[in-house]
């Protein structure tokens, strides 16, 4: 299963209709906080739906404008769309937190750097919580958006507070002298 895959025939079951249209709901719905979906991926995978039988396209001209595919659903598509989410909702995938690759050797750094390099993170995680859009009251009757931002919002901001009680704890063992092995 391709999440990009996944994404791209939902956001036409939805009625987009076109490669850039599919690339601005993306960006209006701030899809890419939680996914690693590019305009790259976006279009290749339009292209694997549309080998697969799972959109038809036909090619639309409108005045002096470019000539832009429109990407229509098949049932076949949606079949997929279906196994997909029952796949991806059941599925008991694991969290891959890289931090942990980095955290687990932290102590190789002299404990100032590893302050500063943690301090850069939370504040790069705070300035993309400040980026988050609140939820309008449309948003809240739409049950997958809801979860999603609850979802995103709730990661970052047990995020921020972990890592401010980490740099608490390596900012007094940096006062008390102890080193910071494992």
């Amino acid at each position: 299963m391709s999440p990009v895959e996944c994404m791209v025939l939902g956001l036409l079951y939805q009625g987009c209709k076109y490669g850039h249209e599919i690339d601005k709901v993306v960006t209006e719905r701030h899809m890419r906080i939680w996914s690693k979906l590019t305009r790259a991926s976006m279009y290749q995978a339009l292209t694997r739906i549309e080998e697969k039988g799972w959109a038809k396209t036909t090619v639309e001209k409108d005045g002096n404008f470019p000539e832009r595919k429109m990407y229509m659903l098949t049932d076949a598509g949606e079949e997929a769309l279906k196994a997909m989410l029952y796949e991806g909702l059941a599925s008991s995938e694991y969290i891959e937190f890289k931090i942990s690759i980095y955290i687990s050797f932290i102590y190789v750094l002299p404990p100032q750097e590893a302050i500063e390099q943690l301090t850069k993170r939370l504040k790069a995680r705070i300035e993309l919580m400040n980026t988050l859009p609140s939820l309008t009251d449309e948003d809240d009757k739409r049950i997958g958006k809801k979860a999603n931002h609850r979802l995103i919002k709730g990661y970052y901001q047990l995020e921020i507070e972990w890592l401010k009680s980490l740099l608490v704890e390596l900012k007094d063992n940096l006062q008390e002298g102890d080193h910071h092995e494992d």
